[in-house]
């Protein structure tokens, strides 16, 4: 026999995760995304997040640091001439 009290638990819980869902997904509409990317992303787990975020790094962070010491050498080439050492 089941017991009644662990289904009205059961059906809160639901309509709790159900409210927060929703407004997770009302705040991203109101962000300026569409339906579908709001769904998506309410759907994406922790674990395909955590691999994206991985290979954005491995790809970008090289880019971005030879930016900046190439921001720096220039900087430092810049100071250089400004100071009239040829």
């Amino acid at each position: 026999m089941t017991n009644p009290d662990h289904h009205e638990v059961s059906k809160v819980a639901d309509e709790k995760v159900l409210s927060v869902d929703s407004m997770h997904l009302e705040h991203s509409l109101a962000s300026g995304l569409s339906q579908d990317d709001a769904i998506f992303l309410r759907d994406f787990s922790e674990a395909e997040h955590k691999k994206v975020f991985r290979k954005i790094d491995w790809r970008l962070m090289p880019m971005l640091m030879s930016l900046y010491l190439i921001a720096n050498i220039d900087r430092l080439v810049h100071n250089i001439h400004d100071h009239g050492h040829s």
